[in-house]
């Protein structure tokens, strides 16, 4: 079973996260058509640099323990997509809700309750298009690159998609989302969401440290699949 260690707590610079999809491409004779097909599944690429005296100044610590744990890369990492463009000009809260655990007497709970506010979503025709009710009146409420995560009612599955173009609510709070793939059901909706996937390091990066100031680790990662490895995966946060 590989291991996959989550990230550590330490705040990355310029994060990319992006597809690479890979193709075969030919061209017919004497035409020059040109044919393309997949040559295998699409994958995440992430890059990422990490300052030395970032998070109270041990940044390069957790760099230096995260490289011992991959040992060399024969290990691998968890990481969360970070928000590719510009936020919100209002609190996520408005546009995010979660469960809210509970621990007193069995019996007592009527639920699930949420935290923050809670959003419908269902699914449009044309394809790829989430009907959301709850926002706020005559506001942009999504970005494109940003992803939406909807959830079914148990709140046990969920399923995550990309923005394709921005999106404004009507003056009743209700907004078209338009995704570029389609959301596996209608449900609770989160906007503003991450995907998450566990990657292989492109190499193990070395950073010295200077006579003064800041250094930094810059890491790239590709994504690895569980069905590619023996075992699966299992998953280990030291932090």
């Amino acid at each position: 079973m590989a291991k996959v260690y989550a990230w550590p707590p330490v705040y990355a610079f310029g994060p990319e996260w992006t597809i690479d999809a890979p193709i075969n491409s030919s061209a017919a004779w004497p035409s020059g058509a040109r044919y393309a097909s997949s040559a295998g599944p699409a994958r995440r690429l992430a890059s990422l640099s990490v300052s030395a005296l970032a998070c109270g100044r041990h940044g390069a610590g957790y760099m230096e323990a995260l490289k011992r744990y991959l040992d060399g890369g024969q290990h691998y990492v968890r990481l969360v997509s970070r928000r590719i463009n510009r936020g919100p000009a209002y609190p996520d809260a408005l546009r995010q809700s979660g469960v809210l655990t509970y621990s007193g007497a069995p019996g007592t709970w009527v639920g699930p309750w949420y935290t923050g506010t809670v959003l419908t979503a269902t699914r449009q025709s044309p394809a790829f298009t989430l009907q959301v009710e709850g926002l706020p009146p005559s506001t942009t409420v999504a970005w494109p690159g940003e992803f939406v995560t909807v959830y079914r009612a148990s709140d046990q599955a969920e399923s995550t998609v990309m923005v394709s173009r921005p999106a404004q609510s009507n003056g009743s709070g209700v907004a078209n989302i338009r995704t570029v793939t389609e959301a596996s059901w209608s449900g609770r909706i989160n906007i503003g969401t991450s995907e998450t996937a566990v990657f292989a390091a492109m190499g193990i990066p070395r950073a010295a440290r200077p006579l003064s100031g800041d250094w930094f680790y810059d890491w790239s990662f590709r994504e690895v699949f569980a069905s590619e490895l023996s075992g699966g995966f299992e998953e280990i946060d030291p932090w």
